[in-house]
């Protein structure tokens, strides 16, 4: 009953933290429990988990889906959940509040993420407009994200200032994930949406790409060293299981290496229509390509991105200088034998 009574209070972040108290064990049977949301992150997880990779590294890893970050962050605060992947926004939030969470694990090594426009709105037309007019059209909108004070606040934010604008010239609304965000947009909730994969694919026709970070041509240089998501784990866990980490670490690598070779194309594909609302399999299989959003994904944890990532959150307000959010407590570095 304490697993559940969390998971329901972690729609509050600070109370579910608080109240769950700290803990990293896995089941009794050793199962790892990771937290997925469906996202484009997730991808390889749920697939190469399917087709036997964590298998393969000696692990027995379970999926458990959740809507947004708060239950899985009540997760592991309680010890139901041992891994999630997510941004470091929310990460530095959660240890600011009293979690003592690690990235040990990369995921979305860089920014991929842009803004999406109703095709048949106001600011369609406009994506091969140079960067800064089309940020400066979003002047006084309505901006859909996933939540507020959120990594995709943040991201947001940095793709405004990039372009001469601020998050206080736009007005932020909360529209949660998938269909949820596309129907604000298609209802005229809101006028865009910081996007993400599959969103932007699962928009179809309905929706056009505004901005798309890895193709801006123009967008400054220092927006493409920012650190999206990574996984993360209690650090007592961490440190009580070093060697499991580093093999989910490596399988997660080879996930993504089965998730995108040629010759599984075909069958990825149809996963992905099927499990990640793609709406055809043309789509699914551009997802894949080897200039695809998933080849953005990558193990590898860079310091120096994630610390860009913490000076924008503080600069935007999104978190504290004290305590100081640094890579030395939040990347975990394995005990030494």
């Amino acid at each position: 009953m304490k697993n559940l009574i969390c998971a329901v209070g972690g729609v509050a972040l600070a109370l579910s933290l608080v109240a769950c108290g700290s803990g990293g064990s896995a089941s009794g049977d050793g199962t790892i429990n990771v937290a997925t949301s469906q996202t484009a992150s997730d991808a390889p997880f749920i697939i190469g988990s399917e087709a036997g990779i964590w298998d393969k590294h000696g692990l027995k890893v379970e999926n458990v889906p959740v809507q947004g970050s708060a239950p899985a962050f009540a997760g592991l605060a309680n010890g139901s959940i041992q891994t999630v992947h997510q941004g470091p926004v929310v990460m530095a939030q959660a240890n600011q509040k009293g979690a003592d969470l690690r990235f040990f694990c990369g995921a979305g090594a860089t920014i991929w993420n842009g803004f999406i426009v109703a095709s048949d709105g106001p600011l369609a037309g406009m994506s091969g407009q140079p960067y800064k007019k089309k940020i400066e059209a979003l002047k006084g909108r309505n901006i859909g994200i996933s939540a507020l004070k959120s990594t995709t606040e943040m991201l947001g934010n940095m793709m405004l200032e990039a372009g001469g604008l601020s998050g206080s010239d736009v007005s932020y609304v909360a529209v949660g994930y998938g269909e949820g965000a596309l129907s604000a947009l298609k209802q005229g909730r809101v006028d865009a949406i910081v996007t993400y994969p599959f969103l932007t694919q699962q928009g179809e026709d309905a929706v056009e790409l505004l901005v798309d970070i890895p193709n801006e041509k123009d967008a400054p240089a220092d927006m493409f060293n920012t650190m999206n998501s990574g996984w993360i784990a209690n650090k007592e866990w961490l440190d009580e299981n070093p060697e499991t980490a580093k093999k989910f670490c490596g399988a997660f690598g080879d996930a993504l290496t089965h998730v995108t070779a040629e010759k599984n194309r075909d069958a990825v594909a149809g996963k992905l229509q099927k499990s990640f609302g793609i709406p055809s399999l043309g789509v699914a299989k551009e997802v894949i390509s080897a200039d695809g959003p998933l080849s953005l994904l990558s193990t590898k944890l860079d310091c120096g991105a994630l610390q860009r990532s913490i000076e924008l959150a503080e600069k935007q307000g999104q978190i504290k200088t004290d305590p100081k959010m640094t890579c030395d407590n939040m990347i975990w570095k394995a005990p030494q034998a």
